[in-house]
């Protein structure tokens, strides 16, 4: 299993985050007309791997953006912030095994990076929420 598979499953298994989005959580883009809200998430490049001898002895590093989506409206905002938080909630501190029985990533930890960063894009009339998380894990 991936570490794209991987985070996709388990906040599709996260009832605080699906009570919000349902299962609309995307890798990179989501599709046109999406229903809102929403998540996608994309790993950023530039992680590393730890090297001994030659070869790669340890885990690896990615960084991951996690973004929440939500049209414009009354309640646009605290819902997009509860979404977050409850992506944040899952997320943050987690050590283990990420997957299912079919396949996992076996996560040391996952750090959050910086600060949410909220923006208004005006062309979709959408906020976002943009917040990255260091995840140093192991395929499996």
């Amino acid at each position: 299993m991936t570490l794209r598979e991987a985070i996709a499953r388990e906040l599709c298994d996260t009832t605080a985050v699906t009570a919000i989005c349902s299962t609309r959580i995307y890798w990179e883009r989501m599709p046109q007309g999406v229903v809102y809200p929403a998540v996608s998430f994309s790993i950023v490049p530039g992680g590393w791997n730890e090297h001994t001898m030659g070869t790669d002895s340890g885990p690896i590093g990615s960084m991951v953006q996690v973004s929440c989506w939500n049209s414009d409206g009354p309640t646009a905002l605290t819902t997009l912030e509860s979404l977050a938080a409850a992506i944040k909630a899952k997320l943050k501190d987690f050590a283990g095994e990420l997957g299912d029985i079919t396949g996992a990533v076996t996560v040391e930890r996952i750090f959050v990076e910086g600060d949410p960063i909220l923006v208004w894009q005006d062309d979709a009339k959408v906020y976002a929420i943009h917040q990255d998380y260091l995840i140093d894990y192991t395929e499996e």
